[in-house]
């Protein structure tokens, strides 16, 4: 009986012992104003982004006037365009090369968390970009899918050698990669408050980022 016990008690832990490595299954939605961080407006020419240089996009102010954390106002839409050297605003499909320091896999919605810096031998500052999981069911634009499920082979086979990459703080690449990445520029109010974005040391400029990301390429550094 004590063996049958033991052996019970070890073929139950061996059930747990998946979901204790994995941890929680990805959940969605994600985090705020998921229905436009998962999309691009309607009519965007992805052919025709607008190039933006990293350095830029590090600068970028917040939006005038303010935006607060989980502002209701744009909840579900975008935020007005505001004053600011490169006419820039939230929906612009937006093209930025840079250096990759870290990619991650985050836990909540199984996004790929990417940072890139304008420094080949410094990860901070950096600006944030995300390619979102292609069969989320809250992404409702099939463009939107392919375009992630495209992204995220490139980023598996070119930049991690076949690795999905880590959890948590991230897969950290031995050589930061120059990259070209094209994307939707969004401002994540979420963090509005909240200590810097960025994992490994390396934090994030501002709350701009690009979601999603729909290209990415290797690009000659300057």
């Amino acid at each position: 009986m004590r063996s049958s016990g033991w052996q019970y008690l070890a073929a139950l832990l061996l059930a747990f012992l998946p979901a204790m490595r994995l941890g929680a299954a990805c959940t969605e939605p994600g985090k705020a104003r998921w229905s436009l961080k998962s999309s691009v407006p309607q009519g965007s020419d992805l052919a025709h982004p607008v190039h933006v240089p990293l350095a830029y996009l590090l600068t970028l102010g917040d939006p005038v006037p303010a935006v607060t954390k989980n502002d209701s106002r744009y909840s579900k839409t975008l935020i007005p365009p505001f004053d600011n050297p490169q006419h820039l605003k939230e929906g612009d499909i937006v093209q930025t090369e840079g250096w990759v320091y870290l990619i991650a896999t985050e836990s909540n919605d199984c996004e790929y968390h990417i940072q890139i810096a304008n420094d080949s031998l410094h990860g901070s500052p950096c600006t944030v970009v995300e390619v979102a999981k292609p069969d989320a069911k809250s992404i409702k634009d099939p463009m939107v899918r392919a375009k992630a499920k495209a992204v995220r082979l490139i980023i598996l086979h070119n930049l991690l050698n076949g690795n999905k990459p880590a959890g948590g703080s991230g897969t950290l690449l031995k050589h930061p990669v120059y990259i070209r990445v094209t994307g939707q520029l969004f401002y994540d109010d979420f963090h509005i408050g909240t200590p810097p974005r960025g994992k490994r040391g390396m934090k994030a400029a501002n709350l701009w980022e690009l979601h999603p990301i729909v290209a990415i390429e290797f690009a000659s550094p300057p």
